[in-house]
């Protein structure tokens, strides 16, 4: 009935770990933990949707009974409260790389053994999640270029259904035994990529629409709770299917988002209405590179092709090109407070 999983779930520490339709009670939880950030993007619009969903994200979370989904909420609650300080990310970054150089010169084991000491709901087996690491560092020699269909000698102990392999526990290991050092680095450029798309949408928002900024800002908190249960589970079953899902909508909101102009404070004339509601959008790709407007201090409207094709009755002059030098930008206020958001496709 449930894609045949076993008839009763297993049980650990006197407590049952439930995995519903899922392969294992760690990536039934993962997958409610890296959910719960966009069901908090979702509050505002959708209260009743998102409320129903952070019931059933949690309770997937505590049915699991396991430390992995736990420290998944932890990671994306903490990426959430980092919202307030979102114009600081470069600065994050470089604190955390520089703060994990400093935790492997004071610490006597490496810094990834912190892992071991991880154990939220006892009997967690955390201390294998940093062995692992260790080992696969160890024999790198082994799977660097193409992978490995033989880990069997990295640990002293095994896996029940395999006689060749060890337990991987680690998606990002779990690529390298698939495709060696290639497959991981390409595997890590998309979880880059993600990042980078949901932070230039959110920059190209800063100002305009604090609302989709938020919702863009969750999306990525959910992608980094993905990154960091990446280091203690290994999607092999559907759960796969909800890592892929938020790194497509990281590239759905930088095509439909990130094409907001970012406009700077511009000079209004006297008798001008004020420029209220979004700013056109164009997609990349989409008609003719807009001129470089001056006195807009950002794109000119006049030249997106979209603009025009909406709005075919207004323009039956060529595009202007003297707009970037000393155009009259009268009109574009003018416009601007004429024209609805849906028009340009921002409902």
């Amino acid at each position: 009935m449930f894609g045949g999983v076993p008839d009763e779930p297993a049980i650990r520490n006197n407590r049952v770990r439930s995995q519903g339709p899922f392969a294992h009670a760690i990536l039934a939880g993962t997958v409610g933990a890296v959910c719960i950030p966009m069901m908090v993007g979702l509050w505002r619009r959708h209260a009743v949707s998102a409320k129903v969903g952070l019931a059933a994200c949690s309770l997937m979370v505590l049915a699991s009974a396991s430390s992995g989904p736990l420290m998944s909420v932890i990671f994306g609650l903490f990426a959430l409260v980092l919202w307030r300080w979102r114009h600081l990310t470069h600065q994050m970054r470089v604190a955390a790389v520089v703060g994990y150089i400093l935790l492997e010169l004071v610490m006597k084991a490496p810094a990834h053994y912190l892992i071991a000491r991880i154990d939220l709901t006892g009997g967690s087996s955390s201390y294998h999640r940093a062995a692992l690491i260790e080992a696969a560092l160890q024999n790198l020699k082994d799977w660097w270029w193409a992978g490995t269909d033989y880990t069997r000698h990295w640990l002293p102990y095994g896996v029940p259904w395999s006689e060749d392999h060890v337990d991987i526990t680690n998606h990002y290991l779990a690529q390298g035994v698939r495709g060696g050092l290639p497959l991981l680095g390409l595997f890590i450029s998309l979880l880059w990529s993600g990042f980078r798309y949901a932070g230039q949408v959110a920059r190209n928002l800063r100002g305009w629409d604090t609302e989709r900024e938020f919702f863009t800002w969750t999306i990525g908190a959910g992608l980094f709770a993905h990154a960091a249960s990446c280091v203690s589970v290994a999607y092999f079953d559907q759960s796969i299917l909800f890592l892929y899902l938020t790194l497509a909508m990281t590239a759905t909101l930088r095509v439909a988002w990130a094409g907001v102009p970012s406009y700077t404070a511009a000079p209004q004339e006297e008798g001008t209405p004020p420029m209220t509601g979004p700013a056109p959008w164009r997609r990349r790709g989409h008609g003719p590179r807009p001129s470089r407007c001056r006195n807009l201090g950002s794109r000119c409207i006049r030249g997106n092709r979209q603009y025009r094709r909406n709005n075919h009755r207004r323009f039956n002059e060529p595009r202007h090109a003297e707009c970037s030098i000393q155009g009259d930008t009268s009109w574009a206020y003018r416009e601007w407070g004429e024209t609805s958001g849906i028009e340009h496709g921002y409902g």
